[in-house]
């Protein structure tokens, strides 16, 4: 966990990741599969919520996990909330919901074929990293330039640190994010600086709230 205070007036993007899956879906696999997650607790919903009222705008994905807390959050801020469905988690196609050890015993070679490459590798039905950061792409270029606050998942925020850092493909599976834990990027014209990684949400609304 890092942060530091950007400087001047750069419009700024953060993206949290949402709130950790319950015990039965934690060796599943699952992308646009709607699953049960744990709620946020009240003090991080309250940071949330502060962060809601802070930005210009509210996005979240479409799936229920991050749409949630996203909804509590703009109706504390009363402040509208869009849902795109461009930051959902990649699509996992034919494997959704199945357990990885049931993949990897039904279907060994594609198992096989996405672990030695995981970025470029489609599941049967599903994306690649590279359809999801194309999608990331597409709606982080559409934004206005103003601050934002936006709900997403693990895969999406990984892609956003690829497209705005250029950050090579070889390092992506070594972002980790943390559930329920915020990113901070700023933009000043087309350069893109990260303030914060893996930021718990009640520091991220102390050092970027004023």
């Amino acid at each position: 966990m890092w942060a530091s205070r950007a400087v001047g007036e750069m419009s700024r993007v953060i993206i949290v990741r949402h709130p950790r899956p319950i015990e039965r879906w934690r060796k599943v696999c699952y992308g646009f599969t709607d699953v049960e997650v744990e709620p946020l607790s009240p003090q991080d919903q309250a940071a949330l919520n502060r962060l809601a009222k802070s930005v210009n705008r509210i996005y979240s994905s479409d799936l229920t996990r991050a749409r949630t807390p996203a909804e509590k959050a703009a109706a504390a801020a009363k402040k509208p909330l869009v849902l795109d469905p461009r930051l959902r988690e990649i699509n996992m196609g034919a494997w959704e919901g199945r357990s990885w050890e049931d993949i990897a015993r039904e279907d060994p070679e594609a198992h096989e074929n996405w672990e030695e490459d995981v970025l470029r590798f489609s599941p049967p039905g599903g994306e690649s990293f590279l359809d999801l950061a194309a999608r990331i792409r597409s709606w982080l270029m559409a934004l206005p330039d103003e601050d934002v606050l936006a709900v997403a998942h693990g895969g999406s925020m990984r892609a956003l640190v690829h497209i705005t850092l250029e950050i090579p493909l070889r390092r992506v599976p070594d972002l980790r994010m943390i559930h329920g834990r915020a990113g901070v990027f700023s933009r000043d014209g087309r350069d893109w600086h990260l303030d914060g990684w893996n930021l718990p949400l009640t520091a991220a609304a102390s050092d970027f709230v004023s």
